[in-house]
């Protein structure tokens, strides 16, 4: 049958399963003669308008004219699909309906084990949890504030030291070797047995919207690193595709139409024990264009609350880019210090954290503050500014993206022409030499970076640290840059199909560069190193002339104010771009003897 539920099988749901029991399975219902009644899910009431029809087995809402059906119900309050409205309520009368939903082939699943195994390990982690072996991962969630029922909701969990036991417990439970390894909660290196891929660690299973288990994050107890540990990728489990707290997040999703996006398993769950119910997390990457297109199922708005340190702030800028170019408004919390979300909860600072949520503002506004709290210069502005532009470009929607301009314009000052796509563009940062015509960085040195980057995940690191997208001029760049970031922590080397989502250019690009990627031997940490001194060098010159320039211009015109300070600053900047002998005999003479 091939994943397509029959007619008649949808039909035989719809009429055996009790309506206002589905319903009344979300919402309190009463009953009033032949019908029930109760506050509607889908607004805010205080009087309830929403009526359920067992009888013609039917929904309606006076209030807000929301109305149809069983299924339409589970989609619109839930999130979910019409397979999966219809699976749901199948199972409420005891009908498996796995056998059409599997996709079209010969045999079973091929997932099925893993899933099993996924399910199994959670199961026995949880355990181990609650065994006096995991009383140091108790401890350690008792100190971060998190309730008994709390743990047990979301189904933490404690893998030992010692991998022994689980591989002995797993054959007692018919769980194969071969699963275990699939689904990564084996491991294996070459020529050496399996090893239990998760060990000391605090464990979170991670969940799909049908409430499958798809991988685990782990968190060390103790000293070690790395810190966090994530499932590798796994027939079931894509990190850049999943978000954590989904299933548990999505009815408050659908109800509020916004989520609340944090970067930990813990302050994911600590914000949920909270009664912030639409948070979730990313799993141990960058906010992906595929989590970000997951998540405009539900919502049409998103506030980021990252760690209030500088690197949580750069990652919300990231994240924030990623969210506006599908289509969704997006707010930015800065925290006061280096606190985490989940920090503010068990110091009892929910006040704090609410006024911050609701009072979060835009990308444009935070980027425009952060410039005036760090001295308003003007290569501070106009590294903004091309950040702005070059995201303007990406947003899909006309109308979000001129409202997104209108906005940079206004808060910046700036005429909204230059922040248009594919405007001419003055640059002090990076501009050629002379005759103005601009050039961020060479095509020659926008390949060789990123050539060296695919070929090494250290070398990746390095880049991502020391530049940003906005260092680069052509679009296929950038977007080939972002992906790289997106991939930072997956694995040591890069390959084609990990640009299987990004647009043809940059696909051509990556292509290009992948096929000229050097051979072994090739130190690519030492030539991005070397890239980025040539690059670093030839931007503070062009600054230098850049300013220079327009220092001399102003001079010129004869503005009196400012006339001596322009000439002493045109001479020093002159002075450090060709120093004299008696600069350097100066500065030998202030060294210390």
């Amino acid at each position: 049958m091939g994943g397509r539920i029959p007619e008649d099988i949808i039909d035989k749901v719809r009429d055996e399963v009790a309506i206002e029991e589905v319903i009344g399975h979300f919402v309190p219902l009463q009953r009033k003669g032949s019908s029930y009644w109760g506050c509607c899910p889908f607004h805010t009431e205080k009087t309830p308008s929403f009526h359920v029809h067992p009888e013609r087995q039917i929904f309606y809402c006076f209030g807000c004219q929301r109305g149809g059906g069983v299924f339409r119900f589970l989609m619109d309050k839930e999130g979910m699909s019409f397979p999966e409205a219809v699976q749901w309520c199948a199972s409420r009368i005891g009908l498996d309906l796995t056998r059409f939903l599997e996709s079209e082939r010969e045999g079973p699943d091929p997932r099925g084990p893993v899933f099993e195994a996924n399910r199994w390990w959670a199961e026995w982690a949880a355990e181990r949890l609650n065994s006096p072996a995991g009383e140091a991962a108790r401890n350690y969630a008792r100190q971060r504030g998190l309730h008994p029922e709390t743990i047990e909701g979301f189904g933490l969990g404690y893998a030992p030291a010692d991998g022994r036991e689980l591989v002995e417990s797993a054959r007692k439970a018919d769980i194969s070797e071969e699963a275990l390894l699939a689904a990564g909660i084996l491991g294996r290196k070459e020529g050496r047995a399996p090893f239990a891929y998760f060990r000391s660690r605090i464990i979170f299973p991670i969940r799909g919207v049908a409430q499958k288990i798809h991988g685990f994050g782990g968190r060390i107890l103790g000293p070690g690193e790395p810190k966090y540990l994530n499932s590798p990728e796994t027939p079931v489990f894509h990190k850049r595709r999943t978000l954590y707290a989904l299933p548990e997040a999505r009815a408050e999703l659908v109800r509020t139409r916004s989520a609340i996006l944090v970067e930990g398993y813990l302050d994911a769950i600590a914000l949920h024990q909270a009664g912030w119910k639409n948070t979730i997390a990313t799993c141990g990457t960058a906010f992906s264009a595929e989590q970000a297109q997951v998540l405009r199922r539900y919502v049409d708005r998103m506030v980021l609350v990252f760690d209030g340190d500088r690197a949580g702030q750069k990652a919300a800028y990231r994240s924030a880019d990623v969210a506006l170019g599908v289509g969704l408004d997006v707010r930015i919390v800065r925290l006061d210090g280096a606190k985490d979300p989940a920090d503010l909860v068990q110091s009892g600072e929910e006040a704090y954290l609410q006024g911050a949520i609701e009072q979060a503002p835009g990308l444009v506004v935070c980027m425009a503050r952060e410039v005036e709290q760090r001295g308003g210069g003007r290569e501070l502005k106009e590294r903004a500014l091309q950040h702005l532009k070059s995201l303007i470009a990406k947003v899909e929607d006309p109308i979000r993206g001129e409202l997104l301009l209108q906005e940079a314009a206004e808060v910046f000052q700036v005429p909204s022409q230059i922040l248009r796509p594919g405007s001419a563009q003055r640059t002090g940062a990076s501009g050629a030499k002379g005759g103005g015509t601009p050039a961020p960085v060479t095509s020659e040195l926008e390949s060789s970076l990123l050539r060296s980057a695919m070929a090494s995940r250290t070398a990746r690191r390095l880049l991502m640290e020391r530049i940003d997208s906005t260092a680069f001029g052509d679009p296929s760049a950038i977007e080939v840059f972002e992906l790289l970031r997106d991939l930072n922590e997956e694995r040591e080397s890069i390959e084609i199909a990990d640009f299987e989502s990004a647009s043809a250019g940059a696909q051509s690009l990556a292509a290009r560069l992948l096929r000229e990627r050097p051979g072994e031997g090739f130190d690519a940490v030492a030539e991005i190193q070397t890239r980025l001194r040539g690059w670093e060098a030839q931007r503070e010159k062009d600054q230098r002339q850049a300013q220079t320039q327009e220092l001399d211009l102003r001079y010129a015109s004869g503005d009196q104010s400012w006339r001596e300070e322009l000439r002493r600053k045109a001479e020093q900047l002159k002075r450090e771009d060709h120093p004299t002998d008696s600069d350097h005999t100066a500065q030998r003479g202030d060294e210390p003897q």
